[in-house]
């Protein structure tokens, strides 16, 4: 049976979507890594994060990239910490982290689709302005 939370972050975005790929349950997860129901409940949910022993085991359990996972959950526990970094320490537009986080979710030709669509919207935002500018 799928795990139907809605992810609340990119963390548990990938821990989900890998668990439902190979049907997976969080009592599969709990039984493996030997921990309660509840506590796989609120990684699942992201209410809390493992430990980096458990998230060893998980990622073994899974098949993910532990150096990846561990990147993604360190990045998650420091916004749900201090909130939005801001852009000089980070070098990212926090207002992209929603955008970043679904285009993920998109297949190559999805992606190639928006790309298309954002630079066309670009050159529109420049006719616009060099049309202003010459009307003036």
């Amino acid at each position: 049976m799928a795990i139907d939370f809605e992810p609340t972050n990119r963390f548990t975005e990938a821990l989900l979507a890998r668990a439902n790929e190979l049907g997976l349950t969080l009592n599969d997860w709990a039984t493996y890594l030997k921990t309660s129901y509840e506590h796989t409940r609120k990684i699942a949910r992201g209410i809390s994060f493992p430990s980096r022993y458990v998230l060893k085991e998980l990622c073994e359990y899974m098949k993910l990239d532990f150096d990846a996972m561990s990147a993604l959950m360190v990045e998650e526990k420091i916004r749900t910490k201090y909130g939005e970094l801001p852009k000089a320490i980070t070098g990212k537009n926090p207002g992209m982290d929603e955008v970043e986080r679904l285009w993920e979710l998109l297949t190559p030709q999805q992606r190639r689709e928006q790309t298309a669509i954002l630079e066309t919207l670009v050159r529109m935002n420049r006719e616009d302005k060099v049309g202003k500018k010459t009307t003036i």
